[in-house]
């Protein structure tokens, strides 16, 4: 099987630093993406597993990249993806593993970029 990729580009109304917050905290995971938070902070080169308000696994893989953004140095979270919180998909192993990278951009001209709809 061929390897299928998606590429999304998502213009928010915040500043860099505070996206990069967004996605690696927490306190806004929780918040923000279906309430499911890390069980430790992410750490490049380590493992991790985030998981649901019941303390039932979601996700777990791998920290490749954790890179914050610096001035007009992107921002780089790179992981590995093995679902847990669909038996079905938890159950195809290893070879259910994904990756994700999120780079985080400074709006164009240093101004924050309206969300759009």
């Amino acid at each position: 099987m061929g390897i299928t990729a998606h590429v999304y580009q998502v213009y928010i109304a915040a500043d860099a630093a505070r996206v990069w917050q967004a996605i690696t905290d927490s306190e806004w995971t929780r918040q923000y993406f279906h309430s499911t938070q890390f069980v430790a902070p992410p750490e490049a080169g380590q493992p991790y597993r985030t998981v649901m308000p019941d303390g039932s696994g979601a996700v777990d893989g791998m920290v490749e990249e954790l890179t914050p953004p610096d001035g007009e140095r992107p921002g780089r979270f790179v992981q590995t993806w093995h679902v847990l919180y669909d038996a079905a998909m938890a159950c195809a192993g290893a070879g259910a593993v994904g990756r994700s990278t999120q780079k985080i951009e400074p709006p164009l001209g240093g101004q924050s970029t309206p969300a759009r709809p």
